[in-house]
């Protein structure tokens, strides 16, 4: 058992009324990918019932990265899970990533699992809300699908949800981004649903939703029925590793960025 599952271990046999929120990260070799794994980080480290799972998409997970999560005192592990070809060419990325997270989830105490990319931010309001999951919840994530936001609509008598309003409905069910869905772990434990690289790409959360639901009225919305947004998709662009020519020690320094 390694110190961080130890420490989770240790947090759930205290005799509170906690509920760890295992949050996925899948994560590649980009510009800003030290960047947004600093940030994300010192975001999460503020709630101590996190336990981050970083998975790589890589052979090997990267030292640089393991040293940054052993500092920050959180609860974590870092997995690597390589890609097939297909997701470098226009095919959905993150598949066997998050996969690999499920497959931890599985052997750990039961918690809320939630997909958050590395380039979204997060209000930390969102965690609490997390915990209230009982099965499958929902709520609303800006900056997403050619539009401002993604929400659901909730009936104001039943309370159940009636729709999902997105600006691409594509004939889909659940019109969600990954980053709108929470579940409670003993849904992956019992029902063991997957991520797939056949799924046409855009249809990556649809397919993953189809194994947990069978209709929007067995969500659960969150964030005071769906009325407020903690979530944000808006991922880091503009990024230049242009050379920096008049810097003799550019070769030195270009390694810290």
């Amino acid at each position: 058992m390694s110190k961080r599952t130890t420490l989770l271990s240790n947090s759930i046999g205290g005799g509170e009324n906690v509920t760890v929120v295992y949050f996925i990260t899948p994560t590649y070799y980009n510009p800003a990918q030290w960047v947004n794994v600093i940030r994300l980080g010192q975001t999460l480290m503020n709630d101590p019932l996190i336990y981050w799972i970083v998975v790589e998409d890589a052979v090997n997970c990267t030292l640089r990265i393991r040293k940054w999560l052993e500092s920050s005192g959180m609860m974590y592990a870092h997995l690597a899970a390589n890609s097939p070809p297909k997701s470098e060419k226009g095919g959905p990325r993150g598949v066997n990533q998050r996969n690999r997270a499920l497959d931890l989830v599985e052997t750990l105490p039961d918690g809320v699992v939630y997909f958050g990319d590395d380039d979204n931010a997060y209000d930390l309001r969102l965690f609490p809300e997390l915990r209230k999951t009982q099965r499958v919840s929902v709520f609303n994530i800006a900056f997403v699908a050619a539009g401002m936001y993604e929400r659901c609509a909730v009936n104001k008598t039943t309370g159940e949800v009636a729709k999902i309003i997105s600006n691409w409905q594509g004939g889909r069910k659940f019109p969600m981004d990954m980053g709108g869905w929470g579940f409670h772990s003993h849904v992956i434990k019992t029902r063991k649903p997957r991520f797939r690289n056949e799924v046409t790409p855009g249809f990556l959360e649809e397919d993953f939703m189809k194994q947990v639901a069978n209709s929007t009225s067995e969500l659960q919305p969150l964030n005071s029925n769906c009325t407020r947004i903690y979530t944000w998709h808006v991922k880091t662009g503009g990024v230049t590793t242009a050379k920096v020519t008049s810097d003799p020690d550019f070769e030195k320094l270009k390694g810290l960025i």
